[in-house]
């Protein structure tokens, strides 16, 4: 057990001296003051218990049972959710209230001062935008291979774009920043080949609003031909 777990265990036995406590120590002066809040309040309750106090999604998660009278049950439980809010911009390290939201490697969401942000992090809103970018290209090469395969139904079709190789592997995506290199999700690298043919090729190829049924594609196809 931590030192500050044991300090909270101590000052508070009734509130976090039965259930473990799965945050880090940059979070004790928001436990703290939580339990000073709610201490004498839950004295008045029928019955009031912590099931599991724990960090998700770079948030406190404060889980009880609680038998009350209907406007003292929601005074406490106001007290709970404000410090789980509160949290979203404590440090988990140092307990800094400037903190932001991340998403590191593993991809598992974390709230951190400047000094404590992990290598190689997003922010939730970036990643959800590399996300949905990555969704958007799976739609596209779909869409590409389907109106391929439908005109040479011999043909065999590889497609790739840089943002292929960014699937869960945010480190990778920082080492295009840092070079400046923004891939565009229109570009393709579109490998073609027939069966029982010799007849192979590679195209760099850009799509854009002007060629939805891509036109210039299927002719430089049907030069392979």
């Amino acid at each position: 057990m931590n030192e500050f777990q044991k300090k909270l265990r101590n000052k508070y036995p009734d509130i976090y001296g039965k259930v473990g406590l799965s945050v880090k120590e940059g979070w004790f002066n928001l436990l703290d003051d939580l339990g000073s809040e709610i201490i004498e309040k839950i004295k008045k309750t029928k019955e009031f218990k912590v099931l599991q106090i724990k960090e998700k999604f770079g948030t406190l998660r404060f889980y009880v049972k609680i038998e009350a009278e209907t406007d003292l049950k929601k005074e406490i439980m106001n007290s709970i959710h404000n410090a789980e809010k509160r949290s979203s911009i404590i440090c988990e390290i140092c307990g800094d209230e400037n903190a932001k939201q991340y998403v590191n490697q593993n991809l598992h969401q974390y709230t951190a001062c400047d000094k404590h942000i992990e290598d190689n992090s997003y922010t939730p809103v970036e990643y959800q935008q590399l996300i949905e970018l990555r969704y958007n290209i799976s739609i596209e090469k779909n869409k590409i291979e389907n109106l391929l395969k439908e005109s040479y139904p011999n043909i065999s079709i590889e497609i790739e774009n840089k943002y292929d190789k960014l699937r869960n592997n945010l480190k990778l995506f920082n080492k295009f920043k840092e070079k400046g290199i923004t891939p565009k999700k229109n570009e393709y690298k579109i490998y073609v080949s027939f069966e029982n043919s010799d007849n192979k090729d590679v195209f760099d190829y850009i799509i854009n609003d002007n060629d939805i049924n891509l036109t210039n594609l299927f002719e430089k196809i049907q030069k392979m031909i």
